[in-house]
């Protein structure tokens, strides 16, 4: 692009060139503010080459020379000029062509000599390419294709009666290395060509008229195609078949419904569902028409249901069975172009769209999509759309119970959540309207004031409130918080209380699993209670053994309302027996407490530890080793025995 400030009322000749390109010249008038497009078309370019062989004098003018378009290069053929060389050709060529890639052909028929290379015709720069001359083979290529009634054709019956052409068939060649052209059939269509030797490859396709339709037809293969020699001539003859491509194509309308109302009178693909007797939804009827667009004398086509959305496994899609007189998931039917009932028109597939109940459903702004899908067995597939639509209604519910009083600290904010439940069927706004008429001065509540939701989702709608750190902690207020759904209707009010509060504690019981011995450490347990309306942050229990120096602490946090029970371990190893009282208190360091809480004193027997039970039992056992060793002692010493005495 480019523009240029120029006098008005004045004309002006602009002239464009760039190398390789024809030159444009314009007359422009600038009678006003001006625009103009220039098109440069390229010029034609000098290409070149060399054709070699080991006794090319002996060729002469037998050697034929032949450039070619490219396939998909709407060109025509050109025929190179030779250079001759005192008379002789020398092997090479030139010639002015227009851009583009172009095939060289060089052929000698009469020894089967071939070279075919392409050669890339640039822009302004041309281009060159050299080839070598060999022997090549000869392809006899014959052509065939049935029309609907199973008549015979060559490529040359263009205009067949109920069987007329579109138009001319295209048929190309192609030998690799990116030489492909579009051959030239003759008046058999049939063609006889010098290849080069190797696999090459045939293609061709076309399209005819008949039945009331335009059915396109296709043919391709490769061929093997064998090297003569100097006094051999070989050849190969096929024959290239085509076959019609299949079609099965479809279309569909729906031309009845019932058990629903038209969202769009008229438009029976787009309902809103009715309810039943039992207050559920009611199931949606459709008949659909198909009409058979496709080529086959008969398609076997299956149809089945689906629906999308997060309820879309409750739905239910089911396709009536003539045969079997029932409602099934898939339906299997045919009908084509030679349908027995000699009609291309299938006018009687029903279907039914069975919605989830009233407790699942969802209801969206776009409606349910129920895709009608209708495939064959080969791939085709067509889908046919309907929109079921489900009546939205909202609701609002709270899934926890506000507190009946919310405390706060002087000096602190508060979050308190509403636990809600959207209720209703479809996506909601609901709006959070505040009333903070009573809220004292210098205290603040924020929140936002709408929520958004999805059917049947819960979530917490949070509002913070903050107060002043000369709070005189006698504040009790109430915020009342108005809710609105998306339709406007309207819920019972939430009312917020809110009161200043401090910690209240209060030490309710000191437990121990045994009774507490001296030398050991011993655990106590001890259960408080906060039964203020603000949690208690580490909180301090301390253990004090009155008269000395001996305690113990353990910290922990206490919520509001909850007892929480404290593990506090004293040291009574340098204690014997004696009677001792302990003291349990609530330490109120930087914390500040409503109350004053008072102290737990309570009173312990230091008894003796229990002896161990292995211990006990070793001394038993050596008690009665050394008597077993005394009795054995005396029965086996020795003395004067007495006759008839047993000893």
């Amino acid at each position: 692009q480019w523009y240029v400030f120029v006098p008005l009322n004045s004309t002006w000749h602009i002239t464009t060139n760039r190398t390789g390109f024809s030159e444009e010249n314009l007359s422009v008038a600038m009678n006003n503010p001006n625009s103009i497009e220039i098109e440069l078309s390229a010029g034609f370019v000098d290409i070149s080459g060399v054709v070699t062989y080991d006794d090319l004098t002996s060729l002469g003018d037998d050697v034929i020379l032949e450039l070619i378009p490219v396939e998909g290069m709407v060109r025509d053929r050109v025929t190179p000029v030779k250079t001759l060389v005192n008379g002789t050709w020398n092997g090479s060529w030139t010639a002015t062509v227009e851009p583009g890639n172009w095939i060289i052909r060089a052929t000698d028929e009469s020894l089967n000599l071939i070279a075919m290379a392409v050669v890339e015709a640039d822009i302004a720069t041309g281009g060159s390419v050299d080839i070598e001359l060999r022997h090549g083979g000869w392809l006899h290529l014959s052509t065939e294709w049935l029309d609907y009634n199973g008549t015979q054709h060559s490529l040359a019956e263009s205009n067949v009666m109920g069987a007329q052409m579109v138009e001319d068939p295209s048929f190309t060649l192609s030998t690799g290395a990116s030489v492909e052209w579009a051959a030239i059939l003759d008046a058999s269509g049939s063609i006889s060509i010098l290849m080069p030797s190797g696999t090459i490859e045939v293609s061709s396709e076309f399209e005819v008229n008949q039945m009331n339709r335009t059915m396109e037809y296709t043919a391709g293969k490769n061929i093997n195609v064998p090297a003569s020699g100097t006094d051999l001539t070989a050849s190969v003859t096929q024959e290239l078949k085509f076959s019609r491509i299949t079609n099965h194509e479809i279309d569909a309308s729906t031309t009845n419904m019932a058990g629903g109302n038209a969202t769009v009178p008229g438009d029976l693909s787009d309902v809103t569902v009715l309810f039943d007797e039992d207050g559920n939804y009611s199931s949606v009827d459709y008949t659909l028409s198909l009409d058979y667009l496709g080529d086959e004398p008969i398609s076997t086509f299956t149809v089945v249901g689906t629906i999308g959305g997060t309820d879309g496994s409750d739905w239910a899609v089911t396709f009536f069975n003539p045969d079997s007189q029932t409602w099934d998931e898939e339906f299997t039917f045919q009908f084509g172009l030679l349908d027995t009932n000699n009609s291309t028109t299938y006018d009687d597939l029903r279907v039914r769209v069975t919605p989830a109940n009233l407790s699942t459903a969802h209801s969206f702004e776009a409606g349910h999509n129920v895709r009608i899908l209708i495939q064959t067995a080969d791939g085709y597939s067509f889908e046919h759309s309907l929109t079921v639509r489900i009546p939205q209604f909202h609701s609002f519910e709270l899934t926890e119970e506000m507190v009946d009083i919310y405390g706060i600290r002087p000096g602190e904010s508060l979050n308190i959540g509403i636990k809600l439940l959207n209720a209703g069927n479809g996506d909601e706004r609901f709006e959070f309207e505040f009333d903070d008429t009573q809220l004292p001065e210098y205290w603040e509540r924020t929140g936002a004031t709408s929520h958004t939701l999805g059917a049947f989702v819960m979530t917490t709608h949070t509002l913070t409130v903050m107060a002043p750190a000369n709070a005189t902690g006698e504040e009790d207020f109430t915020i009342t918080v108005n809710v609105t759904d998306k339709s406007g209707g309207t819920y019972q009010p939430l009312v917020i209380h809110v009161r200043t509060s401090l910690p209240v504690l209060t030490i309710i019981e000191v437990t121990t699993g045994t009774e507490p011995t001296f030398g050991n450490i011993h655990t106590f347990m001890v259960k408080v209670e906060n039964s203020g309306l603000v949690d208690a942050k580490n909180v301090v229990i301390n253990a004090t053994v009155q008269g000395t120096d001996v305690h113990a602490t353990q910290t922990l946090d206490i919520l509001a309302g909850a007892e929480v029970i404290y593990f506090i371990d004293v040291n009574f190893t340098t204690f014997g027996p004696e009677q001792i009282w302990i003291d349990f208190t609530i330490e109120d360091e930087d914390q500040e407490f409503a109350n004053d809480p008072a102290v737990k004193s309570k009173r312990y027997t230091l008894k003796s530890p229990a002896i161990d039970d292995s211990t006990a039992t070793n001394v038993i056992m050596y008690a009665l080793a050394i008597m077993l060793l005394v009795a054995l002692f005396y029965l086996t010493r020795g003395g004067t025995r007495r006759p008839g005495a047993p000893f």
